[in-house]
């Protein structure tokens, strides 16, 4: 899950986690079918007051991970739907 992915990336080098990661998340933009668009759009485009606490949590970490990103669609995107979690978090 998100901790382990939180967990994984921070004992890398920015070298070693860019080529693990950041490459990768860069491609995931080109399908939107991939776990990582699907977060988003979720984000995005649900009412998110009704996920417990802990799945905003572990959404907002991945999230969080996307803006080692180099690809500017794919952070802004992501950036957005941090806010939508955030909004649904002050709500609580």
């Amino acid at each position: 899950n998100a901790d382990f992915l939180d967990l994984n990336l921070q004992r890398r080098f920015m070298p070693e986690r860019d080529q693990f990661w950041t490459v990768e998340i860069n491609r995931m933009t080109e399908d939107d079918h991939l776990p990582l668009c699907g977060l988003i759009r979720w984000c995005l485009n649900t009412n998110l007051i009704p996920a417990d606490t802990e799945t905003l949590r572990l959404a907002a970490i991945t999230l969080a991970w996307t803006f080692t990103s180099s690809n500017r669609s794919l952070r802004d995107t992501a950036t957005k739907a941090l806010i939508s979690i955030f909004t649904a978090l002050l709500t609580f």
